[in-house]
């Protein structure tokens, strides 16, 4: 509580104007998970093959991690804007952990036929996706409803059969 006889300009700005202490605003777990998805999603589907991806090196892969991070900071956290350097040493940080996880990535996609097919999956009737629907015991219907961070899919080139795989981050 501001008393005016106390100044009279802060009780006229607090009144007079109703200015309020700003929120900061900080990189939080969910950023952080939101962050890693948005880099993963952009990096492999700016790749037009698998042999694409898996060819790129640690500089390009780097230079598209800060991209999407800067990116990522100008829409969700206000950009520059009340930053500091404790959040800039955690976004060098995040790169250095997401060029690894990336790394990770190449070699499992090298040692199989997956390629990732599509990102951000939404599965409900909202969206026009027809939910997975799976018949139980005694008649009970399990419904599978939501969102997938990445679908991946294989096609065997003899039998013409396609197999899915379904991916979640968890970070």
């Amino acid at each position: 509580e501001i008393d005016y006889s106390e100044c009279h300009f802060r009780y006229f700005c607090k009144y007079g104007l109703n200015i309020r202490a700003r929120d900061r605003r900080e990189m939080d777990f969910r950023d952080l998970g939101s962050l890693v998805n948005s880099c993963l999603e952009n990096i492999l589907s700016g790749c037009s093959t698998k042999d694409e991806f898996i060819s790129m090196t640690d500089e390009v892969i780097t230079d598209k991690i800060k991209e999407f991070a800067e990116k990522y900071k100008a829409e969700n956290l206000a950009g520059d804007f009340g930053k500091n350097a404790r959040l800039d040493s955690k976004f060098d940080k995040f790169t250095e952990d997401t060029l690894y996880l990336v790394n990770h990535l190449k070699e499992e996609l090298a040692a199989s036929q997956f390629m990732p097919e599509k990102f951000e999956f939404e599965i409900n009737e909202a969206t026009g996706g027809e939910p997975f629907r799976i018949k139980g015991h005694e008649g009970t219907e399990i419904i599978l409803q939501g969102k997938i961070d990445r679908v991946d899919s294989y096609t065997d080139p003899e039998t013409g059969e396609k197999f899915i795989r379904i991916i979640d981050y968890k970070t």
